[in-house]
């Protein structure tokens, strides 16, 4: 059954797992960091900011040292998204029973904002889900049979967790306050901080969340909570007022809700609230939850986490949209780590609205009737929403294609020739900053290099918030990278640039003029007519 479900959960995340989501900068960044660990030979410690650990970096690196394609590190979270239904269903199985456990893992199996945040976007955040529902798995066997083992590999997993977010820790503080609610006592809590068990869970922490204490203890102390205020895109960066708290609040509820149906949230509503479908499935979605609320203690455990653990990272988080190239949202990492406990919570509700039903005496046929409309709705009729975005996105190729296929056909066509991006502002074309790490990741002869030391300079200046610094930096490493990248194309006769569709400006064609550089090629990339960027070959005058 468990390898069954495995290979099921594989299969509905395959399709498309390359070409969508459309890499967003910060996905490609964890990656590029991971290839130095390959090729630079560097420890590291941290992830690309101090306080995300370097354990999906590593982790990463394991099928990007054999494939060397920007694509692998996303086979790392497709296998740990599919192994995540495994855990849960031994989770459901040890504290309810075979069938809830079957019917919540079922429900996750299928879950759109599952599918495509936490089994596809390749960076630390999306392993945060399996962690956390393996420390509960382990904690809750902790508490059952009371074996050291148990404890130090909770405590183990509880490191890693926070290792891969520190959102996390509002999961963690939403459990016990749950448990509170459970036990109406302290005594799961007592059991806890017993000396010994104490200990070993101490022990497994401190393993698991090693490299972060040794980063924040003896290289940068603090760094990471010192971080954590200073970055721009946390909630706690910046002052927060009553109002703010509140608006943050209602966002982050409505983007819980709003990606069940699809896995892109909130952007998607204008869409959903044209289908007389999609009323029906809300309705059955709140209906579902408050039946479980009403007829289970466990399930009343459950929303109080949920409630607790989104009160909380309305404090952490800004309640915003993060939008890729083409505008479409990946959807909120922060709140993949309550998907798998809230199919517990829909399964709950399922099988008691399904035995309310039975006691109506309606008749077998009607009965099965209700039930199978209440299954397509919470489980299929989101599914096949979400393959319907996967096909529209590949039909109007907003997908990684946009990338790949150019890149292949240079592997192809100009292999060993140099290829310079020339950009100076990310925000108005984003693409050629994406192209550029692609292209890191795909072993292309691409300038300008990227090395750790310029990601770590890029960092620090960013973190001091010093724009005029910023762009001084950035402009005299595209000019000594321009200077290496003309000596390669004497060398080759030939190179490329990747620019902006609307070059070459007059300043482009000075520069290549000043190089003795002639233009001998141009090839436009577009989705449905519109120019994202432009290849062009040159190679040196007569």
């Amino acid at each position: 059954m468990l390898m069954l479900l495995f290979l099921v959960s594989l299969i509905l995340r395959i399709p498309y797992f390359i070409e969508y989501p459309v890499f967003r900068s910060d996905e490609i960044y964890e990656n590029i960091w991971a290839r130095m660990i390959l090729v630079e030979k560097k420890i590291l410690l941290t992830n690309t900011v101090p306080f995300i650990g370097s354990l999906y970096n590593y982790l990463a690196l394991i099928p990007y040292a054999v494939l060397r394609a920007s694509w692998s590190p996303r086979l790392l979270v497709l296998f740990t998204g599919s192994l995540t239904v495994i855990i849960l269903y031994l989770l459901v199985e040890k504290i309810f029973d075979k069938k809830l456990a079957l019917l919540s893992t079922i429900l996750l199996v299928f879950s759109p904002p599952h599918i495509l945040i936490a089994s596809r976007v390749a960076w630390s955040a999306s392993l945060s889900p399996f962690f956390l529902i393996c420390s509960i798995y382990l904690m809750v066997n902790a508490l059952e049979k009371d074996l050291i083992k148990y404890w130090f590999l909770a405590g183990l997993f509880i490191g890693l967790t926070l290792q891969s977010h520190p959102s996390t820790i509002a999961s963690y503080v939403g459990l016990i306050i749950g448990l509170l609610y459970y036990y109406r006592d302290l005594s799961f809590l007592k059991r806890i901080f017993v000396k010994t068990r104490f200990f070993f869970i101490l022990l497994g922490f401190t393993i698991g969340y090693l490299n972060m204490i040794i980063y924040n203890v003896f290289v940068d102390p603090f760094g990471s909570i010192e971080y954590v205020f200073q970055a721009k895109w946390t909630g706690v960066s910046s002052g927060l007022t009553l109002p703010e708290y509140l608006r943050r609040i209602s966002f982050l509820f409505i983007e819980y809700f709003s990606m069940y149906p699809s896995g892109i949230p909130v952007i998607t509503l204008p869409y959903y609230l044209n289908q007389p479908l999609f009323y029906i499935y809300s309705a059955t979605f709140i209906l579902l939850f408050i039946t479980a609320i009403l007829c289970s203690r466990e399930a009343r455990l459950l929303a109080i986490y949920l409630l607790t653990t989104i009160l909380i990272l309305g404090i952490g988080t800004r309640g915003a949209m993060a939008f890729n190239i083409f505008g479409f949202a990946w959807g909120p990492h922060y709140l993949v780590p309550l998907i798998p406990l809230s199919t517990i919570l829909l399964g709950i509700g399922l099988r008691n609205v399904y035995n309310k039903i039975r006691d109506l005496k309606l008749g077998s046929v009607l009965e099965k009737i209700i039930a199978v409309f209440m299954v397509f709705m919470v489980i299929l009729w989101p599914y096949l929403n979400f393959y319907g975005i996967l096909v529209f996105m590949d039909k109007n190729n907003y997908t990684n294609n946009l990338f790949l296929k150019p890149i292949h056909v240079i592997k192809e066509e100009y292999s060993g020739v140099p290829v310079f991006i020339i950009y100076s502002d990310l925000k108005k074309n984003p693409a050629l900053s994406l192209f550029h790490y692609i292209s890191v990741l795909e072993e292309l002869n691409v300038y300008p290099r990227i090395s750790f030391k310029t990601i770590s300079d890029l960092r620090y200046l960013l973190r001091l918030n010093n724009s005029t610094e910023l762009k001084k930096y950035i402009m005299d490493w595209m000019r000594k990278s321009f200077i290496e990248y003309y000596r390669e194309v004497k060398d080759n006769g030939c190179g490329l640039l990747v620019v902006d569709p609307s070059e070459p400006s007059n300043k482009t064609r000075s520069m290549l003029e000043y190089f003795n550089l002639t233009i001998i090629g141009e090839y436009i990339v577009d989705v449905n007519n519109k120019p994202v960027y432009k290849i062009i070959v040159v190679r040196l005058k007569d």
